[in-house]
């Protein structure tokens, strides 16, 4: 699962089909020297389907962890320039079970991926330009259970393989609860998650607040990342324009600021969102 979603769905007797656009843009300053990146490849697929009353199934894609970035740094007489691109993604395939006010929920995750840097130096009169090209395989699994307005999941057992310098990298378990209550005549939404990483990293606690009413939607999200001192603070706006006898079309801008010591970067994420719930539906 990617960062604040849960392993269930809220669909009825309706098959969904969901595509999302997120092309993200992003910029980043210390003392004074700008570095900015777009991407438009994102792309995100869902699909949920009933088999029974009580039997869900459910696939998707998500990005996973992003490996982009263009950093520079400067000493005495060093120069290095470190240009990336590229992610880990990951498929998935889960089921959900439903006994009256109790789901329950199961996925599995098959993690892949590519990346490339691209490292420049110069020293002096001396540059020296290296490549390096790297492939990711890896699986994580993930349970749930949700009952009324509480719910609860665990992710675990999770790792995946840079193939090129055969290396294994183990994933954190994480434990992800959510509330949800109607208030003022619309819906408030608390997610508070703990990754457990090794002593390599720390384990950060997140949490994401979202009240949504009518077509509109806000949310915060305070996100520390498990490397000491990387802090991240985001703000989403949404509205959803309903399509009769098809399904929405969501409009999102998805914002945040990270930053360590003097480092900021500031990330703008426009989303499109289109969900059709009745394409299978006779009419």
């Amino acid at each position: 699962m990617s960062v604040f979603s849960m392993p269930f769905n809220d669909i009825d007797t309706r098959t969904r089909i969901q595509f999302t656009f997120l092309p993200e843009f992003s910029v980043m300053r210390e003392h004074g020297d700008f570095r900015s990146t777009f991407w438009t490849y994102r792309f995100r697929f869902y699909m949920a389907g009933p088999i029974t009353q009580w039997l869900v199934l459910d696939a998707g894609n998500t990005e996973r962890f992003d490996q982009s970035f263009d950093v520079y740094y400067e000493q005495d007489e060093l120069a290095l320039h470190v240009k990336a691109q590229g992610a880990v993604e990951e498929v998935y395939a889960g089921a959900g079970l439903r006994f009256n006010d109790i789901d329950l929920a199961l996925r599995g995750s098959y993690l892949f991926g590519t990346a490339q840097e691209l490292w420049n130096y110069s020293v002096g009169d001396y540059v020296i330009a290296d490549t390096f090209m790297y492939q990711y395989r890896g699986k994580i699994f993930t349970v749930g259970a949700r009952y009324r307005f509480l719910s609860c999941a665990y992710e675990f057992l999770g790792d995946y393989t840079v193939e090129n310098i055969d290396t294994l990298i183990e994933l954190p378990s994480r434990l992800s609860v959510g509330l949800y209550h109607q208030f003022l005549g619309g819906d408030f939404e608390l997610i508070a998650e703990r990754s457990f990483w090794q002593e390599t990293y720390r384990s950060p606690t997140r949490f994401k607040l979202a009240y949504s009413k009518d077509r509109i939607g806000i949310a915060y999200l305070y996100n520390p990342w498990y490397i000491e001192g990387v802090s991240e603070h985001g703000l989403d706006v949404s509205y959803a324009l309903p399509i009769y006898r098809l399904g929405t079309i969501t409009f999102e801008l998805c914002s945040a600021l990270r930053s360590k010591n003097s480092l900021r970067e500031v990330k703008i994420s426009p989303r499109l969102v289109f969900t059709f719930d009745e394409l299978f539906t006779s009419r």
